[in-house]
């Protein structure tokens, strides 16, 4: 049986095999992120070391999706409000101790600009942890300093590192800006010439380029509204591209989706999911919400807006695994559409199995005002936790992709809450937010919701 923390544990059998000839054991496909508020947004509620939840605004969670999932995301060690030698103080040492093989430090030196966040003044100098004052004009060097001998730890016991160029704030003034272009030029050339790391910068797709000579201006919709530092759905989107691209050059491409009618509950013991490819097109149900076509047996279709109107069509998938179910949804109205599966019977499942839920999305080009996420939902005698993927909570669905763009969603390996000894249900759902004057046009397909014990 694999353990419930599979996420982040390596199988005993490697353990020891790795221990006698002294190697540290890692997860070739796990990756943790370090960083502050913009690394800690990784999840969607987090209470160090446990976050639940993938979160639409963040960098990581878009890679991945746009990427297959070929990365599994481990601990957040994301720390709100710090500076790079406040996280890395704090949260280094447990960092160098994970089993993931690959460490993400995220956007890192926004709050080195603004050292009042957590006690250092409300001008400069700060004074760094290892009791240096650190001057304004310092900023740039003393932050690529802490990015760099953390990196180089990482580097030291075994792990692949991905260093972020720093994209700053709207609020900070020109000679922070400076320091943001010193940290940024320090911190590309001596990546390019260590071993063991990567640097990314999502710069040239978050910056307006004539915004201003002075100060940094982003593109239109990336940031939180009212927020001159944080990223709604399209700031993590975006940037999230440009993460994918060095995802897909560490990790290797392999298809690890459901494949075949016989994938479906009741025949595969492990799937928890009624008519998962969509070959039964008719016998489901329509809640609330109007439109035309058939929904999928085993499925329903419910909002809480009549006049929400959702058509269902569908088409033979391209690879022969069943079919694909097309939603083209309209709103005049705050809504939030679900496509559940029927819950699979409490015999089915334990109160010790651990789940993952995934699926397979094509997003239209010309969405409006409507994002689309998951969740696997969990309910025992303790109460109900919910495992998200691209939640929208934040910035909801102030802006989001307008180009076309294809997601695998994929959960954490879920639980049922701790101490639980009563079953109620488990149910496997999509969802589009929607906001009064919404579009959106959403093709389904291969969902899975398996048991991995």
């Amino acid at each position: 049986m694999l353990p419930a923390t599979y996420d982040t544990a390596v199988p005993v059998e490697l353990t020891a095999i790795q221990a006698a000839l002294g190697i540290k054991p890692l997860i070739a496909n796990l990756i943790d992120i370090i960083g502050d508020s913009r690394a800690l947004d990784n999840g969607v509620s987090v209470a160090y070391p446990s976050s639940i939840g993938f979160s639409a605004s963040n960098f990581l969670n878009w890679a991945n999706a746009l990427s297959d999932q070929r990365a599994r995301v481990g601990t957040n060690f994301g720390f709100s409000g710090r500076r790079t030698d406040e996280y890395f103080g704090d949260r280094l040492d447990a960092m160098l101790a994970s089993p993931a093989k690959i460490a993400l430090i995220g956007y890192p030196i926004v709050n080195n600009l603004t050292p009042n966040n957590n006690g250092g003044g409300s001008t400069f100098p700060y004074t760094h942890r290892n009791g240096a004052s650190v001057a304004l004009a310092d900023v740039g060097r003393v932050g690529f300093e802490d990015v760099r001998d953390a990196a180089l730890k990482l580097v030291a016991v075994g792990k692949t590192v991905i260093v972020t160029c720093e994209p700053g704030a709207t609020n900070v003034g020109a000679p922070g800006v400076q320091q943001i272009h010193d940290f940024n030029a320090r911190l590309k050339t001596w990546a390019a010439s260590t071993p063991g790391v990567f640097c990314w910068s999502a710069n040239p797709v978050l910056w307006s380029p004539t915004g201003s000579a002075t100060q940094i201006v982003m593109r239109a919709g990336m940031l939180v509204s009212g927020d001159p530092t944080h990223y709604g759905i399209l700031g993590g989107y975006t940037a999230g591209k440009e993460l994918a691209k060095i995802i897909r050059t560490i990790l290797p491409a392999s298809d690890l989706g459901i494949c075949s009618i016989n994938d479906n509950y009741g025949q595969n013991p492990r799937q928890l999911i009624r008519n998962a490819l969509f070959n039964t097109l008719t016998g489901g149900t329509r809640t609330t919400v109007t439109g035309t076509g058939n929904i999928p047996s085993g499925w329903t279709l419910i909002g809480s807006v009549a006049t929400t109107v959702v058509n269902v069509t569908s088409a033979p998938n391209a690879q022969g695994f069943g079919n694909d179910i097309t939603l083209a949804i309209t709103a005049s109205a705050d809504d939030t559409l679900k496509f559940i599966s029927s819950a699979p019977s409490a015999a089915d499942w334990a109160l010790t199995d651990v789940f993952e839920h995934e699926f397979e999305a094509d997003v239209a080009a010309g969405a409006v005002g409507a994002a689309l996420y998951s969740s696997l939902v969990i309910n025992t005698n303790l109460g109900t936790s919910n495992w998200w993927t691209q939640y929208a909570g934040v910035d909801p669905v102030g802006s989001q992709p307008v180009e076309a763009h294809s997601v695998k969603l994929k959960s954490q390996r879920a639980t049922p809450l701790a101490g639980s000894v009563t079953k109620g249900y488990l149910s496997p759902e999509i969802y589009v937010r929607l906001k009064a004057g919404a579009s959106i046009t959403v093709t389904i397909r291969r969902v899975s919701c398996l048991k991995i014990t």
